[in-house]
């Protein structure tokens, strides 16, 4: 998309988000506000509180931008007031960035209690799910958009591994599509982990896991050829192994964090993977992954993907269709989805002049 165009024209483009996580999504004055009540201490100068839960620029290694998610995990953990203030709050930052429908990605076992709130409560699985719920339904009535859920399991938790699946399965009829591993993807996987992964496909819960983010080629032929991932978060260094890339570019949706690889330092913009993902047509979308943690939207994600990694209208479009596309929705569902999409970027389009042609 050679012409720079204005943030409007970005927040106009009708966005899927299937990589988004909600400890990466909390807002700050909602976090702020919630140490407060809870009497959890914070720093009296704004910039400093803003600085303890987020990132100014980018960080040095994974391992670095997933210590920022400390503190509001902290905050938000054991109160059900906070999850549901977090999630009503994903719901409107959404719609605000333009986004239609989204799979939003948490860890339970984050969410059940803080390390630091002098309440000392401990929320059980089921509140914490309930809690998220009340909070998404509210958003979703009140700003027009989909939400569903995708339960992580962390690579640093695996005795909580087969628990999340029971979860996942009990929520599977009020939103949960899907399981996910997440965390330093330098830690070895623990068999909990590939054994619980298995379980839920085999009962018919849907898989995408982190892959090749800070980890090798492999993590990603693991991911799909051993644990059965349809879709795989990040992906970038799949490109390592050509053998591993060309069997997933076959087989995968990569679910694309343009800013977050650069701020964890798994991709450079000068020779970035989605530059090479767009080159070879690979199926993948445009997500933000944590947007709060690095103070940007889903809109700097596709402005990135525009201006600084050359990626043209078409294939911005194209990116879009295929988040429809890789969404665990059923098939009506993904019908009315498609529509909608196909019908709001006609309206851009003639708002625009742009030729598609």
């Amino acid at each position: 998309m050679s012409t720079v165009r204005d943030d409007a024209f970005y927040k106009s483009i009708p966005k899927v988000e299937l990589h988004v996580h909600l400890d990466g999504a909390f807002q700050w004055k909602t976090l702020m506000a919630m140490a407060k009540e809870r009497n959890i201490p914070m720093p009296d100068n704004e910039q400093d509180c803003l600085d303890q839960v987020s990132l100014s620029s980018p960080t040095k290694s994974l391992a670095d931008f997933i210590s920022k998610f400390d503190t509001g995990n902290n905050i938000m953990g054991g109160s059900s007031k906070g999850l549901q203030l977090a999630s009503y709050d994903f719901c409107k930052a959404s719609h605000e960035a333009g986004v239609l429908y989204s799979e939003l990605k948490f860890s339970p076992a984050f969410c059940k209690h803080s390390e630091v709130a002098p309440d000392n409560v401990t929320l059980t699985y089921n509140e914490v799910m309930d809690a998220i719920l009340t909070g998404i339904h509210r958003g979703e009535k009140e700003f027009g958009i989909r939400v569903n859920l995708i339960i992580v399991i962390m690579i640093n938790m695996p005795e909580t591994a087969n628990d999340l699946v029971d979860l996942a399965l009990r929520y599977r009829d009020k939103g949960v599509v899907a399981m996910d591993i997440a965390g330093d993807e330098l830690i070895p996987m623990d068999q909990r982990h590939i054994s619980a992964i298995k379980r839920a496909k085999q009962s018919g819960l849907h898989i995408t896991l982190h892959a090749g983010e800070a980890g090798p080629a492999t993590n990603v032929e693991r991911a799909i050829e051993v644990l059965g991932a349809e879709r795989i978060g990040h992906g970038y260094r799949v490109l390592e192994d050509e053998k591993i890339y060309a069997m997933a570019k076959e087989k995968v949706h990569f679910e694309v964090c343009p800013c977050s690889s650069i701020y964890t330092g798994s991709n450079r913009l000068s020779d970035h993977a989605l530059m090479r993902f767009s080159q070879d047509d690979v199926n993948f979308s445009i997500n933000s992954d944590d947007p709060s943690i690095m103070r940007k939207t889903l809109i700097d994600d596709y402005k990135m993907a525009c201006n600084e990694l050359r990626l043209n209208y078409k294939q911005i479009r194209k990116s879009v269709f295929n988040g429809v596309e890789a969404t665990f929705l059923s098939d009506k569902e993904k019908t009315l989805l498609r529509d909608t999409v196909i019908k709001k970027f006609q309206e851009l389009e003639a708002k625009y002049k742009i030729d598609d042609s």
